[in-house]
């Protein structure tokens, strides 16, 4: 049982990748895969557009982190993950044109 568990975690992953490296433009496909309480946490860079989520606007819990620059960011949710796929691609196009 255990090593279908790690067998099923790992299809999933690979398809994960696959999605978010093509850029899959079908939404159905992600949630097919990621449930909406999905969490996935990602550097922050100053080099590509970020996702904007509910949360990543959210106020901080203390003072003292206001001015703490944000070095991550957490994607919320199959929407969130296919945004951020988008803005990846995005920039990855961008590497290829510079000349």
């Amino acid at each position: 049982r255990e090593l279908e568990q790690r067998e099923v975690r790992f299809r999933v992953m690979e398809e994960f990748l696959k999605l978010r490296g093509r850029n899959e433009s079908n939404f159905a496909r992600w949630v097919a895969i990621l449930e909406d309480s999905f969490n996935l946490t990602i550097p922050v860079t100053d080099f590509r557009k970020m996702v904007e989520s509910k949360t990543s606007l959210a106020i901080p819990e203390t003072p003292s982190m206001i001015d703490a620059p944000k070095v991550e960011q957490s994607l919320n949710g199959p929407s969130e993950a296919m945004a951020d796929a988008n803005h990846l691609a995005s920039f990855l196009q961008t590497l290829g044109s510079a000349s």
